[in-house]
């Protein structure tokens, strides 16, 4: 319910008070008189006696000064964050002299936002520039949803989302299904996918763009469909590989935040894994959605069976280890471009070359762009000449090439050039504990193991001794009996 709320700082302000939620996540604003609410936020007020995030917005006229390390310095945004890992924006539009808000986080769940007189009526007629001063890509990437740019049709009970680049015809093939198939459309502009662990859902989102449709709904995402201007109407399923490629463009992610970017990433993968995605070429007319239709129900129980089984192993938790359903090409590269960033990222090991060091499913590793001249011992993450990204340990060195090896190899990999190695690792995750240089494993698979090449068949076989494990063929002759 709307009514004046009353804070005393510095003056008596008087505050109106108001909920709002998308997907699971809600958020209260309190907000001066004088300022006007989109009319479609309207649409996603609820009755709530508490939130998950308040803001406080302060009408001044001149914004107070930003705190903390400049980590982002766009014409249109400069974002800091101070030693408690709490961020402040400057938010401005490109063309524009001076910034017209200011995003300050003061506590774990709560904002104040300062917006420039001057630019009132800009936030109230538009919607973009109003969310922008929330930063709620920010909060959801805390929680298991996405943001993905699209149109968002409800369709058959189910959510049909068009993604693709601004101008590619996303609210024209909307439309095209509106008049030929019925469908309706919830948001012309963007969808919020939340994930339950379970099913993935789109969501309603408060801003849709030039589209002017905006729906608050939750519905169970039947497909997304990446588009493409053709001449020739062709349609087809991507594997999970293409799929991830494709979407991460038209995700919203702040890739300043490590951590957060990650997590999108890793979620990224779980909805390539368990929600069918299609690319469809396509021109202006009903061909066109007859196409796609016709691929849509080409979909064999078949295949549907087997995405099933597959994203069962993918989602396996609590110990067990799961599947990766995007090759390491794809994912890994994404992680490249933070390195690139200057940015420290964290990655599940995936197979066995690492191993006893580092086993498959079970450990992770912390790696970040070479900071200093790389030496024998040192874990790298490098690219080979055919596409393979790999994780081993420097075994030589000859200048600006490399040996290099796996923990649980017996073959060199010689004249490995430095420009091939993108990463060194910095520090382990192993068995659930933190691992980084100068701790005893590390050291021992640094400067023992590395000389013991030859005799690592016999070594493995002590090792598992020491840890109590039991050779596999042991163990099958146990189970066995």
């Amino acid at each position: 319910m709307c009514g004046k709320w009353k804070i005393t700082e510095k003056k008596e302000e008087f505050l109106w008070k108001k909920t709002f939620q998308t997907g699971s996540f809600s958020f209260r604003l309190r907000f001066p008189e004088e300022l006007v609410l989109p009319a479609d936020m309207e649409k996603f007020a609820v009755e709530k006696e508490s939130a998950d995030y308040t803001y406080t917005i302060t009408i001044v006229d001149t914004l107070p000064e930003a705190e903390g390390e400049l980590l982002v310095n766009r014409v249109d945004l400069q974002v800091f964050r101070n030693g408690e890992g709490l961020e402040s924006r400057l938010i401005g539009v490109k063309g524009e002299e001076r910034p017209y808000a200011l995003y300050r986080e003061t506590a774990q769940k709560h904002a104040q936002v300062f917006v420039g007189r001057w630019y009132l009526d800009g936030v109230a007629k538009y919607e973009v520039v109003f969310l922008s001063l929330l930063a709620l890509e920010r909060r959801l990437s805390e929680r298991p949803c996405l943001i993905l740019h699209c149109a968002y049709l409800e369709y058959q009970g189910k959510a049909m989302l068009f993604s693709a680049p601004s101008g590619t015809g996303k609210t024209t093939q909307a439309g095209l299904w509106e008049q030929y198939r019925g469908s309706r459309t919830v948001n012309g502009d963007k969808a919020l996918l939340e994930y339950d662990g379970k099913t993935w859902t789109a969501n309603g989102w408060p801003v849709c763009g030039t589209s002017e449709v905006c729906e608050n709904k939750k519905l169970p995402i039947g497909c997304i469909v990446m588009l493409s201007q053709a001449k020739l109407n062709q349609a087809w399923r991507l594997r999970p590989a293409e799929a991830f490629t494709s979407l991460y463009g038209q995700i919203t992610m702040n890739r300043w935040e490590r951590e957060g970017l990650v997590k999108n990433l890793d979620l990224l993968e779980r909805l390539v894994g368990k929600v069918p995605i299609y690319h469809l070429a396509c021109d202006i007319s009903e061909d066109a959605v007859k196409t796609l239709e016709q691929e849509l129900m080409r979909d064999s129980s078949e295949e549907a069976a087997a995405a099933a089984f597959l994203q069962k192993k993918c989602d396996a938790e609590n110990g067990e280890k799961s599947m990766r359903l995007v090759d390491t090409r794809a994912y890994v590269g994404m992680l490249k471009e933070l390195v690139e960033q200057g940015k420290e990222v964290r990655m599940v090991i995936s197979g066995s070359s690492m191993a006893p060091f580092l086993i498959h499913g079970r450990d992770s590793i912390f790696f970040r762009a070479p900071e200093r001249e790389l030496r024998k011992g040192d874990i790298v993450f490098y690219e080979r000449p055919g596409g393979q990204f790999v994780v081993h340990r420097i075994c030589g060195v000859h200048g600006e090439s490399y040996d290099l090896i796996g923990d649980g190899q017996t073959e060199i990999e010689h004249n490995v050039r430095r420009e091939q190695i993108f990463a060194r690792v910095t520090q382990v995750e192993r068995k659930g504990k933190r691992l980084a240089p100068g701790s005893f494993w590390w050291g021992f698979f640094e400067k023992v193991w590395i000389r013991m090449i030859p005799l690592r068949p016999m070594g493995n076989r002590i090792y598992r001794l020491l840890q109590g494990k039991r050779p596999a063929h042991r163990e099958n002759e146990r189970e066995k009996t």
